[in-house]
């Protein structure tokens, strides 16, 4: 029975000491942001956060090089196996998570099924695939400094679940957004 205990007491320490964070944004991405995702994304998996992202090209796809370089952990939801030839074995959309994402879009059932799954798919990036587990922030780059399409979907859901965002639009040196990024970590650990 002891041993019972010392384990569930392990599992739930592990779970809490987990942090996460979503790393999302713009498909269209310039050069210099492509370059300032990956080095937040070597920020963060340098900090022990597991990145949350979707393997779209773009700013996904430059938070998780970022991730790689420093061996950092992740979870990479695909709304279907083999979306962007990921390999990541968390695919596919629950009903929960389509019914979150309709809540959320406004003109849900005018998008296509694939879009459908795309913004469902967001909702893990934020909630985890339990769709309990919010990351502790999102990290985002929006092309003009606004919010479209799936990367609008995760800001909304970060919103309504009280998690802070940060849009790198506004932050041209890497080195001063590595610093507020630091302070806003320091505030929410």
């Amino acid at each position: 029975m002891a041993r019972k205990d010392s384990v569930a007491t392990s599992r739930r320490s592990l779970s809490i000491s987990m942090k996460y964070y979503t790393g999302v944004g713009s498909r269209e991405i310039p050069q210099d942001k492509y370059y300032q995702l990956i080095a937040i994304g070597e920020f963060m998996a340098d900090r022990k956060y597991i990145l949350r992202s979707g393997a779209a090209n773009g700013s996904d796809v430059a938070f998780e090089t970022g991730c790689n370089n420093r061996n950092g952990r992740k979870e990479i939801y695909l709304p279907w196996r083999r979306f962007n030839n990921h390999r990541s074995e968390l695919h596919g959309v629950s009903d929960d998570a389509i019914d979150l994402a309709e809540q959320i879009h406004p003109a849900f059932n005018k998008c296509s099924v694939a879009a459908q799954k795309l913004h469902a798919r967001n909702c893990y990036q934020v909630l985890g695939r339990d769709l309990k587990t919010p990351s502790s922030i999102l990290i985002c780059f929006t092309g003009d400094g606004t919010a479209k399409g799936g990367t609008r979907t995760a800001i909304k859901l970060a919103e309504m679940n009280k998690i802070p965002v940060l849009n790198t639009f506004a932050y041209q040196n890497t080195a001063d957004l590595l610093k507020i990024l630091d302070e806003i970590l320091l505030g929410i650990e």
